[in-house]
């Protein structure tokens, strides 16, 4: 969980729960999709952060549920929060490796703390079986 500091004294503590980062190097630039929980205690809602050549914030609930969101900006200025958000995510340090053939983000480094992307990886049975990465080897590459 990553916190989200703002100036605003309307709200308690705003974090950013990362529960998934897509590495993209298709045919344009090479750019990451954050996706994550972004929450206060009283809401709660998906939100994807891009980041690449620039930074841009989306908001499911701008889509699903704007009344919510609505609620939640009364608390919190929509635009200091964008800001707080788009810093916190420019600041995290991310670990990207080869899974199979495919380039993927493994860990990601927040306040000295490494902390791994859990996700399954598909093996076919006739292919060799590689060892997943290990904790201690994500922190060696992160930090170098």
């Amino acid at each position: 969980m990553v916190p989200i500091r703002i100036d605003s004294a309307s709200t308690q503590s705003l974090y950013l729960d990362i529960h998934h980062v897509d590495f993209r190097a298709g045919d344009g630039p090479a750019h990451l999709v954050i996706s994550a929980i972004l929450g206060d205690g009283w809401y709660e809602g998906e939100v994807a952060v891009e980041i690449g050549n620039g930074f841009s914030l989306t908001f499911a609930d701008q889509y699903l549920d704007e009344g919510r969101l609505a609620r939640f900006f009364e608390r919190v200025d929509r635009t200091e929060l964008e800001r707080a958000v788009i810093a916190a995510a420019g600041a995290l340090v991310f670990s990207i490796g080869t899974v199979g053939s495919r380039r993927q983000v493994l860990a990601f480094r927040h306040d000295r703390r490494v902390l791994p992307l859990v996700q399954k990886i598909r093996r076919s049975r006739t292919s060799a079986a590689k060892r997943p990465t290990t904790l201690k080897a994500l922190r060696q590459a992160v930090n170098g």
